[in-house]
């Protein structure tokens, strides 16, 4: 007579736990950056829309290209990244450029991640 073995199926309660834990581990990190991304696309709005309006001839100085971009950051409710924006002029040229820091928690290490842009207006 021979004996039919049965081979198990499925994952031990060790690997659902580990798979568990990956899981977990890949949404904390993607809570974190994901806002991080959406803000980074609200800052190349922010830069789309100074260089639509300056190409129509409505920002033509530096305080007019200020002006604009404190009401961009206000139709994108992104008051907080005010101080992130620099603009300077270089001959007929002026240039706008907005440098910030974020920080992602790892849970073994934090990593700060630097963004920055830059916009030459011609």
């Amino acid at each position: 007579m021979s004996k039919i073995q049965k081979s198990q199926t499925g994952r031990s309660a060790l690997g659902n736990v580990v798979t568990l834990a990956v899981a977990a581990y890949a949404v904390f990190i993607g809570i974190q950056y994901v806002p991080q991304l959406m803000e980074s696309g609200t800052v190349d709005g922010v830069l789309d829309g100074i260089q639509g309006n300056y190409r129509f001839g409505t920002a033509p100085g530096a305080g007019d290209i200020e002006s604009l971009i404190e009401q961009q950051l206000s139709l994108n409710d992104a008051l907080d990244l005010r101080d992130s924006f620099k603009v300077a002029r270089s001959g007929d040229s002026y240039s706008v450029t907005v440098s910030y820091n974020r920080e992602l928690n790892l849970l073994y290490a934090r990593k700060t991640l630097h963004y920055e842009k830059t916009l030459t207006l011609d």
